[in-house]
């Protein structure tokens, strides 16, 4: 029997508004995360879309950020924190390497620096998928897949975050 699994990006952080790499360290949700979360919860209530699970990692951001979707009660997971990017956590995202031109991504460029490979959505995802589709995982972007037979199906993209006008 085919499930829906719907994940989401956390809403911006002080750390993303300041263009700083953040991925195991922590910053706190700003107005616009905090408002864009919010849109987010209105449109599932609005589409009907429940939940059986809620599930979100044990970052302040991430549950914050889920706390504004639903009320319902979820779990705190230590394995589904953001990529480790080892020294380079707070630092300006201007030190960010150039992506692989293989991998297409950082690949295990922040292993050397005590940081963490791969990426998530590489997991179901293929790199010429991500581009074909356009997919680009804003703040409090949502991912739709459904999951049949022990397989991820990607399904679309859902994009409620207010432009940036700055």
């Amino acid at each position: 029997m085919a499930k829906t699994l719907y994940m989401m990006r956390h809403g911006e952080t002080l750390f993303n508004r300041l263009k700083k790499i953040q991925g195991a360290c922590d910053s706190p949700l700003t107005p616009k995360g905090i408002a864009d979360a919010q849109r987010v919860g209105a449109y599932f209530q609005a589409q009907g879309i429940t939940f059986d699970h809620a599930y979100s990692s044990t970052q302040e951001r991430a549950s914050d950020t889920l706390e504004l979707v639903t009320k319902q009660p979820y779990e705190r997971l230590k394995g589904i924190k953001e990529w480790n990017f080892g020294v380079f956590e707070g630092e300006s995202e201007v030190l960010n390497p150039k992506p692989d031109p293989v991998r297409r991504s950082h690949g295990d460029f922040f292993c050397q620096y005590g940081g963490a490979s791969f990426m998530f959505l590489r997991q179901w995802l293929s790199m010429d998928e991500i581009e074909r589709q356009g997919i680009v995982l804003h703040n409090c972007a949502v991912i739709k897949y459904q999951y049949d037979a022990g397989r991820f199906t990607f399904e679309k993209i859902i994009n409620l975050a207010a432009t940036d006008k700055n």
